[in-house]
């Protein structure tokens, strides 16, 4: 038990503090260049079985990816 109270001081005094003066920096925006993006990402296709939330999320990305690189269609999704 006396561990699990020093093990509980030292981690509460590692904590970062939550007024900005300790800890972690903010997360940073990476902007990532088109032409690296494009080399990375490609349209997403979708099967039947994918839920109306998941398509959503594929359509978003594949809109995403028209904007940046150009239309391009995905390759067709095998039917299962």
């Amino acid at each position: 038990m006396k561990m699990l109270m020093i093990f509980a001081a030292v981690l509460a005094a590692a904590q970062p503090s939550g007024c900005g003066l300790g800890g972690l920096p903010p997360p940073q925006k990476v902007i990532v260049k088109g032409d690296t993006y494009c080399r990375i990402a490609k349209p997403i296709s979708w099967s039947k079985n994918d839920t109306k939330p998941t398509v959503q999320q594929i359509t978003k990305h594949n809109a995403k990816h028209a904007r940046v690189c150009g239309k391009r269609k995905p390759k067709k999704a095998a039917t299962s």
